[in-house]
């Protein structure tokens, strides 16, 4: 079991999670191998709606995470909210990307089980 604790006081925060087994591990990453196909179909349009969507969802979580990650952490609510922030913007930004408003272009590579890379550079 994996268990944090709150660098404050030292005291366990949260209930204690299993170790992820190897074979979990194997079937975690197939399964994200899985999903580069039904990614790759969606599309510009569809990856950015997708983009857009974990962010609204960590928008939504976020007074939730930010307690969590302070237990966690002691980093405080003010850098923690701030990180939630910067991680939605960037969610979105490239959102924005893929939908051609952003001033960016994006260049990727296709996705594979053995490599993905993404580039992203100031439109000429």
């Amino acid at each position: 079991m994996i268990q944090g604790y709150d660098p404050r006081t030292g005291e366990p925060a949260g209930d204690p999670v299993p170790e992820t087994a190897g074979a979990q591990v194997d079937a975690i990453a197939e399964a994200a191998a899985a999903a580069c196909g039904p990614w790759e179909q969606a599309g510009p349009a569809g990856r950015a709606a997708a983009l857009e969507a974990v962010a609204a969802a960590l928008d939504g979580a976020a007074a939730e995470l930010v307690a969590v990650a302070d237990t966690e952490t002691a980093l405080g609510t003010a850098r923690l909210t701030g990180e939630v922030a910067r991680a939605t913007g960037q969610l979105r930004h490239f959102a924005a990307v893929l939908a051609g408003s952003s001033g960016s272009v994006a260049c990727a590579t296709k996705c594979t089980p053995k490599t993905s890379q993404a580039h992203i550079r100031g439109a000429p």
